[in-house]
């Protein structure tokens, strides 16, 4: 455990203050998208789950490459179903960060023509879907790596 330097710990508190972040990014998406079901005649919340959206294709890959260098790389060497947790939670990653990347597309399809069939649905049950994932995820990795964050 020497390397759970001051240094870790910093970078450790680093990750923790951006999955809140984070989960104020979702809360803003899931409140929109559930504005975007109950009012569709109102266009202000489908422009905000785009910038919601926006926000968290900016702002979640670049924090997964930070959490496995930082801290995933680091608390994996403690033990073995620390390494085993890790080597989930990474590959966890690669799959949101394509769901992510899906959600992305069907926003810009979305933003590009808002009229078209189906479109309002398909983003709304995409975000919905993604946000549940990711909520889950961050929530599981806080539970499981309490200790360190």
């Amino acid at each position: 455990m020497s390397s759970l330097t001051p240094t870790f710990h910093a970078r450790a508190e680093r990750i923790h203050r951006e999955h809140e972040v984070i989960e104020q990014t979702l809360a803003d998406l899931e409140l929109n998208l559930e504005r975007m079901t109950t009012h569709p005649e109102n266009g202000e919340p489908a422009g905000m789950v785009c910038r919601s959206g926006r926000e968290l294709a900016k702002v979640l890959p670049p924090h997964c490459k930070r959490e496995e260098e930082d801290l995933h790389d680091v608390v994996a060497d403690v033990s073995p179903q620390l390494q085993e947790f890790t080597r989930l939670m990474k590959e966890q990653h690669q799959t949101l960060m394509a769901r992510l990347n899906e959600f992305v597309a069907v926003l810009q399809t979305f933003e590009s023509n808002p009229g078209a069939p189906g479109g309002r649905e398909m983003l709304i049950q995409e975000g919905k879907s993604l946000v549940r994932d990711i909520r889950r995820h961050v929530a599981t990795e806080e539970t499981e790596l309490k200790g360190f964050l």
